[in-house]
């Protein structure tokens, strides 16, 4: 999960968008507009969602214990889901935010080298 990680911060530069979401699947997707943004990882099994659909200088981490028991009082996680913990800047605000996601899969798009 560590590399996975890894990667989702050094690809998603300074500016990510959600490219779709359809309540189960989420792409998400960095660049400067969303017309031009590239895919950098799938979530399958996304149970909860609470992020912007365009952010900036996102930190992605797992969340901490506390964190993860705040959001399971909200929805259902199950030991194999990720939840993530994603702290950036947004339209409103260069104040960095927190925002989580947890998703029961997580897939990077493209050669995982690519981003080293």
């Amino acid at each position: 999960m560590n590399e996975l990680l890894e990667v989702l911060n050094s690809r998603c530069g300074w500016e990510c968008v959600v490219k779709s979401y359809d309540g189960w699947s989420l792409i998400l997707s960095s660049g400067t507009s969303i017309e031009y943004a590239k895919p950098v990882a799938a979530f399958a099994g996304v149970s909860y969602l609470s992020l912007p659909f365009q952010f900036s200088h996102p930190k992605f981490r797992m969340a901490s214990h506390i964190e993860r028991e705040q959001v399971g009082k909200i929805v259902p996680i199950e030991s194999e889901d990720a939840v993530l913990s994603i702290e950036a800047e947004t339209m409103a605000s260069p104040d960095r935010q927190t925002f989580f996601l947890v998703a029961s899969a997580i897939e990077i798009e493209g050669p995982m080298e690519a981003s080293r």
